[in-house]
């Protein structure tokens, strides 16, 4: 598993390597704020699903090329969860999602469309606390995954810029993955226990399991729309569809929804 993950982080470096061509490039920094929606079950905790939504920030920096684009986002987000589809139930889920990505991709053909394929290094992080009636719980899906990418890009008039990225998950590195109803090994647990404020960080990182395409899976959809407002200012708007499962101690999935409006400044 790990040779194969070398021979595709080789490649992707030597991609990058034999792309360094400046031509037609622009950059822009770019803000959104928007509206995000989950649909979550952790058959962990509970066998409910819940849903809810909450408001959403992302930055983002990218650099858009003739052959080639780096793209770099970061986004933060909080929940309250419900169980929609159980009325009785009084449990409620406190959910919050972080994420920081970085992906690249190189183009394959450009004449009216841009068509480019790429790799993507993306990092998830959900933290919930189900409250229940009796008690509280805690529930973390962590994890950094290499994917692979095709993206589509296009240009209208100068002044509209629409764009659309889907991609998969080659292998994923994911901790607290659980063998047995706790998060994390008996000797995590239990220095965690002993003093909250010392997590032991080396042993966390170390606990994790990698999981291939059979195990893993993160579907990412995104499609977005720029208008150019001038030489430097652009206003967009922004879709993004993410459905991830993959086995806890039980099965863990996850979907969401996210609109986003953005403004963007391009140098």
């Amino acid at each position: 598993m790990i040779k194969i993950v070398v021979l595709v982080l080789i490649v992707f470096f030597q991609l990058e390597g034999f792309s360094q061509d400046s031509s037609s490039l622009t950059r822009h920094i770019s803000l959104g704020l928007g509206l995000i929606h989950s649909s979550l079950q952790d058959e962990v905790f509970s066998p409910l699903v819940y849903r809810g939504s909450g408001f959403f920030l992302d930055l983002g920096f990218v650099n858009n090329g003739e052959r080639e684009t780096h793209e770099v986002s970061v986004g933060f987000s909080s929940q309250v969860l419900s169980p929609t589809l159980n009325t009785q139930s009084l449990g409620e889920v406190e959910n919050t999602l972080a994420f920081l990505d970085y992906g690249y991709s190189r183009t394959i053909s450009h004449k009216k469309w841009k068509h480019q394929i790429g790799l993507g290094l993306f990092n998830f992080l959900s933290a919930r606390n189900y409250i229940f009636l009796v008690e509280d719980e805690i529930s973390v899906d962590f994890f950094t995954s290499l994917n692979a990418m095709y993206a589509l890009q296009r240009d209208f008039n100068s002044q509209h810029h629409i764009g659309f990225r889907v991609s998969y998950p080659l292998v994923g590195y994911v901790l607290g993955r659980m063998r047995v109803p706790n998060d994390f090994s008996e000797e995590i647990f239990q220095a965690i226990v002993e003093d909250p404020n010392a997590i032991p960080v080396d042993a966390v990182l170390k606990s994790g399991d990698f999981l291939t395409l059979n195990d893993f899976r993160d579907v990412r959809v995104r499609l977005e729309y720029f208008y150019e407002l001038s030489t430097h200012f652009r206003l967009g708007a922004h879709y993004a569809f993410r459905y991830y499962n993959y086995p806890k101690f039980l099965p863990i999935r996850n979907g969401m929804s996210q609109y986003t409006a953005k403004i963007a400044y391009t140098f």
